[in-house]
């Protein structure tokens, strides 16, 4: 990060806010070929335009996070909201609230501790993912038990 220039951000940024409004305005599209591929017509069009702009993401900015950060916050976030729930909107807004919260700790732990922010951003992300595999579990089992419970009652 310390050798990223002002104009590489500018670009990136730039860029970024055109893929943004690009997928604001074609999420119907993208949501349909998620949910429903066979119901989109050219499909492998649209699958070409997603992974594209996926692509262009990762190539701008592999150069100023590196590979290992990117990839944490690409994924990371969209794996843990998928841990809890299948729906679009709840799913954008845990993966958020998740990955922001993961980037805050790690930026305050790598300033406090006089860490790499790289590294400690990663582990944040992954303690997050460890953390939020863990409540699933136990999530998951308690509400196995309140069935077997139920069932129980009701023989």
């Amino acid at each position: 990060m310390l050798w990223v220039s002002w104009p590489l951000i500018a670009v990136t940024v730039g860029i970024y806010i055109l893929l943004i409004v690009f997928h604001y305005v074609m999420r119907a599209k993208f949501i349909t070929l998620a949910e429903r591929p066979q119901t989109l017509g050219n499909e492998r069009f649209w699958d070409f335009l997603l992974f594209t702009t996926q692509g262009i993401v990762t190539v701008l900015i592999v150069p100023i996070a590196g590979v290992l950060l990117a990839y944490s916050f690409l994924m990371i976030p969209a794996a843990i909201a998928t841990l809890f729930t299948k729906k679009w909107i709840p799913a954008v807004a845990l993966g958020w609230t998740v990955g922001f919260a993961a980037c805050l700790l790690g930026l305050a732990s790598s300033y406090h501790f006089s860490l790499p922010y790289g590294p400690t951003l990663v582990l944040c992300m992954g303690a997050a993912f460890v953390g939020a595999m863990v409540l699933r579990c136990l999530v998951f089992r308690r509400s196995r038990i309140q069935k077997k419970g139920l069932e129980s009652c009701r023989s």
